[in-house]
C-alpha cells in the first residue's frame, strides 16, 4: 500500500501592494522554494528531495491564492518518475483555490516516467469568476537519450475546473504502454512529447494569440509539430501540442512568455531566471 500522506500547503495573499507567501508547509520528499520578484507575483518554485518521484509516493498539495493576490509556480528541474516494483502508483495531487480577481499560473518542466514506473497525477481547482488561471502540463515519452521510450508501465491525469459550481474542463488521460498501442493515432502517434495548456480568464486571450502565431511555424508545417486549439466555453480555452523533441514545445513557451510579458502579466519573464 502507499505510504501514508500528510497535505502540503501553500497560501498566497495580496499583503501592501504585493502578493505574499503567508503559510508555507512541505511534507517531504516536497521542497517549497520562494525566490524573490521585483513585481507583485508571488513565486513558487517545487523540487523533490532525490530528484523526482519514487515508489509510493504520495504528494498531496493544496494551494490557495486568496482575493487579488498573483500566484506564480513552477518546478526545479523535471518531474522524473521512477521504477515502481512494490508499490501501486505514486501520486502527486493538487487541490488548488483562486479567489475573486486573483492570477494563478502553474508551469511544471515535463514529466519523465522511466522504465517500469506507474504515476498519477491531479490538479482540481475551484475559482471565482473574476479569477484566471493557466496550466501548464507536458509529458515526455522516457529517458530517449539511452532509447528508453514508453518503457513504463502506467500514467494517468487528470485536470478538473469548478467555476460558479460547475465542472467547467474535465480532462483526463490514462495510458498503458504495455497494453496498449502507443504508436496509434489515438495516442502518440510518431511524436515523443504531448503538452496541454489550459486557459481561464485573462490569460485566455493570451493563449489564443500564441497558438495563432505558432501555426505558421516551419515546425508545424515541416509535421514536427502539431497543434490544436480551441474556446471551449466563454473565456476558456486549450492548447494542445505534440512533437518529436522537446525543443519544438519549448519554443511554444517561450512564445507564451514572451505575449505574457508583453501585455503585462508579469512585467518580467520567470524564464529567464533560469538561464
Amino acid at each position: 500500500m502507499n505510504k501514508i500522506s500528510k497535505i502540503s500547503k501553500i497560501k498566497v495573499d495580496f499583503v501592501r501592494g504585493k502578493s505574499r507567501l503567508t503559510e508555507s508547509l512541505n511534507i517531504t520528499p516536497l521542497k517549497i522554494f520562494n525566490p524573490k520578484t521585483s513585481n507583485d507575483w508571488c513565486h513558487i518554485t517545487l523540487s523533490n528531495y532525490g530528484g523526482g518521484v519514487v515508489e509510493g509516493d504520495v504528494l498531496d498539495i493544496a494551494m490557495d491564492c486568496t482575493e487579488n493576490a498573483k500566484l506564480y509556480v513552477d518546478t526545479q528541474a523535471f518531474t522524473r518518475v521512477y521504477k515502481n516494483d512494490q508499490f501501486p502508483l505514486s501520486q502527486q495531487r493538487i487541490i488548488g483555490r483562486a479567489e475573486a480577481n486573483s492570477f494563478v499560473m502553474i508551469a511544471p518542466d515535463p514529466i519523465i516516467p522511466h522504465e517500469k514506473s506507474s504515476f498519477k497525477q491531479s490538479q482540481e481547482w475551484t475559482i471565482e469568476k473574476s479569477s484566471s488561471l493557466l496550466v501548464i502540463d507536458w509529458l515526455g515519452s522516457g529517458r530517449s537519450n539511452m532509447n528508453e521510450e514508453f518503457k513504463y508501465t502506467e500514467f494517468q491525469s487528470e485536470f478538473i475546473v469548478h467555476r460558479d459550481g460547475k465542472k467547467i474542463i474535465v480532462d483526463r488521460i490514462k495510458l498503458n504502454p504495455e497494453t496498449q498501442d502507443i504508436k496509434s493515432s489515438a495516442a502518440f502517434s510518431n511524436y515523443k512529447y504531448c503538452l496541454n495548456i489550459y486557459a481561464i480568464g485573462h490569460f485566455g486571450n493570451v493563449c489564443q494569440n500564441t497558438a495563432e502565431t505558432f501555426q505558421s511555424l516551419r515546425s508545424i508545417q515541416a509535421g514536427r509539430l502539431i497543434l490544436s486549439s480551441h474556446e471551449t466555453i466563454n473565456n476558456v480555452f486549450i492548447i494542445r501540442a505534440m512533437a518529436n523533441e522537446r525543443h519544438e514545445l519549448d519554443e511554444l513557451i517561450k512564445s507564451l512568455y514572451s505575449d505574457l510579458e508583453e501585455t503585462n502579466f508579469f512585467r518580467f519573464n520567470p524564464l529567464s531566471r533560469r538561464h
